[in-house]
């Protein structure tokens, strides 16, 4: 009656365990920073919106571009959650307006056009 009880796990039973599971991490980081990055894209979308919004309706209420107005709109608009606003003091030639912030530590550009509410991210 010299039977050993085995107890624990083998060295090749650990390495199998461990192997597996950096299988599984390799494939599933990249996934987790897609979504990451999606939602880092979808913030500064709605900033955007957000942003073309406060000046359209501000150009709307004055009838006028007015930089310090507009600065107000923003940042009662996005609650302060803006970092970096850069609003300049009158339109362009073009009738659009370029407002730089900053999100998630990126710099962006917003191309307003304030006669109809459209815009574009850069």
């Amino acid at each position: 009656m010299n039977e050993k009880i085995k107890k624990g796990f083998t060295l090749v039973e650990l390495i199998l365990v461990i192997s597996i599971m950096g299988i599984l991490t390799s494939v599933l980081v990249p996934c987790a920073a897609g979504y990451i990055n999606r939602t880092k894209q979808a913030k500064v979308e709605q900033l955007a919106r957000q942003i073309s919004l406060a000046v359209y309706n501000d150009y709307l209420d004055e009838e006028k571009y007015d930089s310090s107005s507009i600065i107000n709109s923003i940042k009662d608009m996005t609650n302060g959650n803006i970092e970096n606003l850069t609003v300049p003091s009158a339109m362009d030639a073009y009738n659009k307006v370029d407002i730089g912030f900053k999100s998630s530590g990126i710099n962006y550009v917003v191309t307003v056009w304030p006669l109809s509410g459209n815009y574009e991210v850069k």
